[in-house]
């Protein structure tokens, strides 16, 4: 990562509570650990291994896997008692990168995602009017546990995508 992107790093909500974000999905996970550790309640942190942007002629959104192990904590909470609470985006190599942190009183959960900076991925996420659901699943989940934001303006750059 070169200075320019580290430069870059938009703090969207919250009030910095990932200062560390760094334009790198490696560097994106540790910082969810970090995050995570800060908090004062029973947190998920979740470690995606794909992201998917799925069209709204499916199940409109973005989708991401994660281990069994994760998906049954995560299963386990009321994801409507959550509320994002942090959006933090860069942009690197293609890539959009966000954390988001969304909480309870008692629960969080710190979610790594990504998307490709194309004209297909970011159209779709662009053209819907309303929330973003994001879907959290493993492989062998016949379920996704959902959460959503509200205001998905969160998760684009601010310049729309050109090709």
């Amino acid at each position: 990562m070169d200075e320019s992107t580290a430069a870059n790093i938009e703090y969207v909500v919250g009030e910095g509570i990932v200062e560390g974000i760094t334009a790198n999905w490696e560097a994106l996970l540790a910082t969810a650990d970090d995050v995570a550790a800060g908090l004062d309640r029973d947190t998920v942190v979740c470690e995606p291994t794909d992201v998917t942007v799925v069209p709204a002629t499916d199940r409109f959104g973005l989708t991401a896997v994660v281990d069994d192990d994760t998906f049954g904590r995560l299963d386990a909470l009321d994801p409507d008692a959550l509320e994002p609470t942090h959006v933090a985006r860069a942009e690197s190599d293609g890539l959009v990168l966000l954390l988001v942190v969304f909480e309870s009183d008692e629960q969080a959960v710190v979610l790594p995602l990504y998307y490709e900076r194309t004209a297909d991925a970011e159209g779709v996420l662009r053209d819907h009017d309303g929330a973003l659901p994001i879907r959290v699943r493993s492989l062998t989940a016949l379920e996704p546990v959902s959460f959503v934001l509200d205001s998905p303006e969160y998760v684009f750059p601010e310049t729309p995508f050109d090709d």
